[in-house]
């Protein structure tokens, strides 16, 4: 039972460590850019220039004039509130598995309820922790200067010289 319980921590903490460890050509920030009175664009944050943005979308290569633009939402990436409930639903079920079963190896007692209880109470910390995940994802940036956003973009020197603009293909990933 131990060397299950040991070998299900051991796996636990191999998966969530694995994700980091791979290695991944860079990539700018997704973003999603509005204006004033347009719909809001999203992409991928390529470059920025001084006086405008420019994002990759499933399309192709776009420029955004920077005097248009009201704001700017960046995904920082991370978990969000569906992983926080997620990664806490199983912590739930794999620690009141362990539980109810070391229980019904005592005689005499009555271990009906610690499945239940483990779920609810990992079930809570989920809940509890979801909002300030999901809100730690995201960063808006309203009346955003280009010096904020450099660091997020895929060429924070700004477009290369000589790039043919097509060789960047279609946009990574979803919009946010």
């Amino acid at each position: 039972m131990r060397m299950t319980v040991g070998a299900g921590l051991l796996w636990l903490v191999a998966a969530t460590a694995a994700p980091a460890q791979r290695m991944s050509p860079p990539f700018g920030s997704q973003v999603r850019v509005s204006f004033a009175g347009q719909p809001a664009r999203g992409g991928e944050l390529i470059a920025i220039d001084p006086d405008s943005i420019w994002l990759l979308q499933p399309h192709g290569l776009v420029s955004v004039p920077l005097s248009e633009v009201a704001q700017v939402r960046v995904d920082r990436g991370g978990m969000g509130a569906s992983g926080a409930l997620l990664w806490s639903l199983i912590a739930g079920v794999v620690s009141g598995a362990a539980l109810s079963r070391a229980c019904s190896s005592v005689e005499g007692t009555d271990c009906g309820g610690i499945f239940v209880l483990s779920v609810g109470l990992w079930g809570l910390v989920g809940l509890v922790s979801a909002p300030s995940l999901q809100g730690a994802r995201y960063q808006t940036l309203t009346t955003p200067q280009p010096d904020t956003l450099r660091a997020r973009a895929r060429f924070p020197q700004g477009l290369p010289a000589g790039m043919a603009r097509d060789s960047l293909g279609g946009s990574r990933g979803s919009q946010p």
